[in-house]
């Protein structure tokens, strides 16, 4: 996951001007410090001791020294774009459109004057929505007062209070991270990944957002190591339910990081057998393209422990379901639908990409209708019986509470946000909770489980 932007490059990229004029060669050392920076600035960063010393996401206000992060010129225009956009919308009133099945969005209203009631709302269970003194409420066809929505979510070792979690690999890494999104209205965390031995960053650039709602990074899956992390869970004790993400280079790896952390008081873990960005040859990147080895590593880790286990799929697979069922086979309780997309981008100005390590995976926005897809497909294949009904953990591109319900409309329990925060830090979830809350009322929804899964039935010939 993409940590923020972290502190720009100091090299600057020739112009195309400049470049036409050089009379020889550029000394490939020059063009890499140029395109890089001081290489001396990109010693991989140790993690420090005490979580405190220096937090685990990079942003304006905490820059991590020496790191890629959005570092590239032109790429940095992007994020200030996006951060621009953000701030504008959430200056802007939400307003409901009269249009049938239309989606709440956000609009300024300043210049129209909004109608005095709403008619029927098609597609939505027959409740209408009205508005008088500019104050929102929900008219129900007996004529009762709207109520608050009930977002909470029961699943297996996740109690919570409403179905935002932190997604792995963002803000995650420490205690005082995770204090800190605890602290915000999601309603659970999932930590960055852990694995047998603690890892540092790979090499920046580590981390672009190479177009509008395209965010590449291959962070090299950093952490602290089961040890020192089981620790962390012994000494600490969380406001919110805490899903722990875990990864190793084959099933006695998995199975032996499970047993540390479980030992430690983890009640829950994810899996993930998906990273797009590891190594080129490395078998913890191929775990996720082989249903074969899926269930291995699943059942090697329910073998080990007992608690429940949620397999973090890949879509960059031939057969998503395929690859569920041995989840399943393996002994998984749940699905985390999905990791990021196997991408690349290149830098033109120097011909080779713009990510440190050659291998990436894509997320933001731009991802989000993928990974639908793929939930819809999973939810469909429990539907149809191939697969047991259980739990889906909605991850990708998730910033609206629009967003959210799409993914629970298809099948989703959960949604994981991650890429969100690179522009609104951890408040996005107190944003989008409250979002959430007031769509789901003026919806007429009473609780999650009354939008679960109703996008499906237009859906059934999917396969």
């Amino acid at each position: 996951m993409c940590l923020g932007p972290g502190t720009p490059l100091t090299g600057r990229i020739a112009s195309r001007e400049q470049r036409v004029h050089q009379s020889s060669e550029p000394d490939p050392e020059e063009v890499e410090v140029a395109r890089l920076g001081d290489p001396a600035s990109l010693e991989p960063r140790l993690i420090p001791p005490d979580p405190s010393e220096q937090p685990t996401i990079c942003t304006d206000a905490y820059p991590c020294p020496g790191r890629g992060g959005i570092g590239i010129g032109e790429y940095n225009r992007f994020a200030q774009q996006a951060r621009k956009r953000v701030g504008d919308r959430q200056r802007q009133p939400l307003r409901f459109g009269t249009h049938p099945g239309r989606d709440l969005e956000r609009a300024t209203v300043s210049t129209q004057q909004p109608p005095s009631s709403f008619g029927e709302r098609g597609g939505l269970g027959g409740h209408r929505v009205c508005e008088s003194d500019g104050t929102l409420e929900e008219c129900r066809p007996d004529g009762r007062a709207g109520r608050m929505a009930n977002l909470g979510v029961s699943l297996p070792g996740l109690e919570m209070s409403n179905p935002l979690m932190l997604a792995s690999g963002i803000q995650g890494g420490n205690a005082a991270a995770l204090h800190r999104v605890a602290a915000t209205a999601c309603g659970g965390l999932v930590s960055k990944s852990i694995g047998p031995e603690p890892r540092e960053m790979y090499p920046g650039p580590v981390c672009v957002e190479a177009a509008e709602g395209v965010v590449l990074n291959a962070m090299g899956l950093p952490n602290p190591g089961a040890d020192a992390f089981a620790e962390l869970l012994q000494a600490e004790t969380f406001s919110k339910p805490l899903l722990i993400s875990i990864f190793g280079g084959d099933a006695e790896e998995y199975a032996l990081v499970a047993q540390k952390l479980v030992a430690a008081g983890a009640g829950s873990l994810e899996l993930n057998l998906s990273c797009p960005h590891q190594k080129p040859g490395s078998r913890a990147l191929i775990i996720g393209q082989q249903p074969e080895l899926i269930q291995e590593v699943v059942s090697a880790v329910r073998d080990a422990v007992d608690v429940p286990l949620y397999a973090k799929l890949s879509p960059n697979t031939t057969s998503i379901v395929d690859d569920a069922t041995a989840a399943f086979k393996g002994g998984a309780d749940g699905l985390s639908l999905i990791n990021t997309i196997s991408a690349l981008e290149v830098d033109p100005h120097v011909g080779r990409p713009v990510i440190g390590n050659l291998l990436c995976g894509m997320s933001g926005p731009a991802v989000r209708p993928v990974a639908q897809r793929k939930v819809a497909e999973i939810s469909l294949a429990m539907q149809r019986g191939e697969l047991p009904d259980a739990p889906i953990l909605g991850i990708g591109g998730i910033t609206t509470a629009l967003d959210v319900a799409r993914f629970i409309q298809l099948g989703a329990s959960a949604v994981q946000i991650g890429s969100a925060l690179i522009w609104e830090d951890a408040a996005v979830f107190d944003r989008i909770h409250d979002e959430l809350a007031e769509f789901m009322e003026t919806q007429g929804y009473a609780d999650l489980d009354a939008m679960k899964g109703i996008a499906l039935d237009s859906l059934e010939g999917l396969s």
